[in-house]
């Protein structure tokens, strides 16, 4: 039990600072990838079918350029507030809402200011996003995760099918 309870402990210690240390990483060190990123997303829509009108082709730009726009605005001198007080640009105007994908857009172009709070959730993917806009921009920090993601899939399926539990191995790969 109290292996489990410090395992807990450092790994949510560990993941904090991760956190701060994303937090730490220059606006300038991720501005010129970052600009790329909201071009890609400003020439699409909020959700949009990349296969035809099938669902599970769905893409669900929406999140990603609000999740995007709280990295962005992770600004604060004192790293534990950027990354506790989440923010961005939500498009919307006295006059007229131009969508979250203009919004991430102008924030970050044309330096608008944050005006939706979003702290409602815990933004850990920041670590991966912030680090990565380092060296590249959206599209290939997709390709990057997606390879992990199917690295991780495949370390799973050998696994299962070394420990006999082909079945579940065959389920989940058809499940996908």
């Amino acid at each position: 039990m109290v292996k489990n309870i410090t395992t807990f402990i450092l790994t949510l210690g560990g993941l904090f600072l991760l956190f701060v240390a994303s937090a730490l990483i220059p606006q300038d060190s991720i501005r010129e990838n970052v600009i790329k990123s909201t071009l890609e997303y400003k020439k699409v829509k909020p959700q949009e079918f990349t296969n035809g009108n099938k669902f599970n082709s769905l893409t669900d730009n929406y999140a990603d350029v609000i999740e995007l726009g709280v990295m962005w605005n992770m600004t604060d001198e004192n790293p534990i507030k950027a990354i506790l007080d989440s923010r961005y640009y939500d498009g919307n105007t006295e006059k007229r809402d131009y969508g979250e994908n203009y919004g991430f857009y102008a924030n970050v172009n044309k330096g608008v200011e944050p005006n939706t709070d979003y702290t409602r959730y815990w933004h850990g993917d920041v670590i991966y996003l912030r680090a990565l806009h380092v060296f590249t921009n959206i599209v290939n920090i997709r390709i990057i995760l997606m390879s992990v993601c199917m690295a991780l899939l495949a370390c799973l399926c050998w696994k299962l099918f070394r420990d006999g539990r082909r079945a579940v191995a065959i389920m989940t790969i058809a499940a996908l």
